[in-house]
């Protein structure tokens, strides 16, 4: 039987529809409802929106996701499996450091440092891959620019800093070729 999309439409006390998207695979909705927002505003892609309201509230939303490694959050979550990601909300406040440009960024720091710090301390080994090593490729996240990249890879190390994150947790890959590396981790990760 095929599942079908709901949408729901109500007024709220402050006088204005708040409308939800629900959905069996959220990405469906997700794609319906950024595809009905940027038709409607001048905005192209999630992207545009950092530049009217700054980096803070998009690395909210992203270290947010982390909430899947966290036990208390995640009744799912088997300790007994391991999980490899590759990113970390380590990450996350590193492009933060690196793009923090509004006011409104000013007013989510603290938020989004107490959210990296809570998922960072769910983490018992960070694996550094340095810059430099293989050739930048561009999208729409990351720029294809080394001075860029190079100032994110020093706010990564910023970040583990502050974050306390001890030397011990960090593993800093030393192989330069995807074979090599591919070798090098799963090395740190046989159990």
């Amino acid at each position: 039987m095929r599942q079908k999309s709901r949408c729901f439409s109500q007024r709220s006390q402050r006088g204005r529809a708040t409308t939800e998207f629900l959905a069996p695979l959220g990405i469906f909705s997700g794609l319906c409802c950024q595809k009905f927002l940027f038709a409607k505003s001048s905005y192209q892609s999630p992207y545009d929106l950092v530049v009217d309201y700054g980096i803070g509230v998009f690395e909210v939303m992203n270290i947010n996701s982390w909430s899947v490694i966290d036990q208390k959050v995640n009744p799912l979550l088997n300790n007994a499996v391991p999980i490899i990601t590759d990113r970390s909300a380590v990450d996350n406040l590193a492009y933060f450091l690196t793009e923090q440009r509004t006011s409104q960024d000013k007013v989510v720091e603290p938020l989004v440092r107490a959210m990296a710090q809570h998922y960072a301390s769910l983490v018992d080994r960070f694996v550094y891959f340095p810059v430099g090593v293989f050739p930048l490729v561009g999208d729409e996240m990351r720029k294809r620019d080394v001075e860029h990249q190079e100032v994110v890879d020093r706010n990564v190390i910023r970040a583990l800093q502050e974050l306390g994150i001890s030397e011990k947790k960090i593993y800093r890959l030393r192989a330069e070729t995807i074979e090599e590396r591919v070798r090098e981790i799963e090395q740190l990760i046989i159990v």
